[in-house]
């Protein structure tokens, strides 16, 4: 592959020998060009409901407690209240214990007891491809499709349930990261070869903002590992996540997207659990929007 080759998918390992005898070997992610995609929002007209036909672009942590959120990342706060007007809801509460009752109700509209089973090993269970999810919605209205979970070992839908038999959205990082993750021993902690690892996340909705332009666009990423065990991780990403925000304010994605940035719930596993304060802070996770400008008006 040649330097400045399109891409042929979104993921991809490659493995080098130099002329010297140093050997290379990673795995890359990025946007391919599709002309299905391409085409998708210049053919499909918005629905007489829709609103302007913003993009819609949710980002969640796991773990993440309204309180944690302005301990940990406060200049990514600062950023997003200050510069592009955010709104956090302050009494926000958790509708189930753990991330499937979190996301189940946003991501489909339905509690997990409203839908048929799909717990893993019950009889009678099923995949979740049948369920009602709101990109289906979207794709519809003519919007490309994008999930993206940075730990596919403990997958939402995955884990505990039977997960997809079919590739929910147009473009979907569990390809990814299930190749990923059995090669991360092979580099330093948290990273893919020289690369931090949440640089890498950060960057692919970056490339699908890139990739796809003015184009309708339905993404959700939802970041664990520097959380879901330990929260004060995040303080390692918080200066690249207001990064990140800021290059997408400063190229003009953020004028048409709805911005969400959100926990599932609080911290559950390390020590602060423990504490009064610990038992609050997992029933109130952080849930917040910012909208463009001229969508309250």
């Amino acid at each position: 592959m040649l330097n400045g080759s399109a891409l042929l998918t979104d993921y991809f390992k490659t493995a080098c020998i130099s002329q010297k005898g140093l050997r290379y070997y990673n795995i890359h992610l990025g946007v391919a060009f599709n002309p299905d995609l391409q085409k998708r929002a210049e053919t499909t007209p918005l629905p007489d409901t829709a609103m302007g036909g913003y993009d819609v672009f949710i980002f969640g942590f796991d773990s993440l407690s309204r309180m944690a959120w302005l301990r940990n990342l406060p200049k990514t706060r600062e950023f997003f209240t200050r510069v592009l007007g955010g709104i956090e809801l302050e009494g926000h509460n958790v509708l189930g214990d753990g991330t499937v009752q979190a996301l189940l109700p946003l991501l489909a509209g339905r509690t997990e007891q409203d839908l048929p089973t799909a717990r893993r090993g019950e009889r009678g269970s099923v995949f979740v491809d049948s369920f009602p999810w709101i990109w289906r919605k979207f794709k519809d209205a003519g919007y490309v499709t994008a999930w993206g979970e940075d730990m596919a070992n403990i997958g939402t839908f995955q884990m505990r349930l039977n997960g997809f038999v079919n590739q929910p959205v147009d473009h979907y990082m569990r390809t990814y990261f299930l190749a990923a993750e059995p090669m991360y021993h092979r580099f330093k902690p948290f990273c893919v070869g020289s690369e931090p690892r949440h640089i890498r996340f950060f960057n692919y909705f970056r490339d699908l903002y890139q990739m796809y332009g003015a184009k309708r666009k339905f993404m959700f990423g939802f970041h664990s590992e520097c959380s879901h065990q330990d929260n004060n991780y995040l303080k390692k990403l918080d200066s690249d996540f207001t990064e990140f925000l800021r290059e997408l304010q400063d190229s003009g994605y953020l004028n048409h997207t709805i911005l969400i940035l959100m926990g599932d719930h609080g911290a559950r596993f390390s020590y602060v659990r423990a504490t009064q304060q610990g038992k609050m802070e997992e029933r109130m996770p952080l849930f917040s929007f910012a909208f463009p400008p001229g969508f309250t008006t």
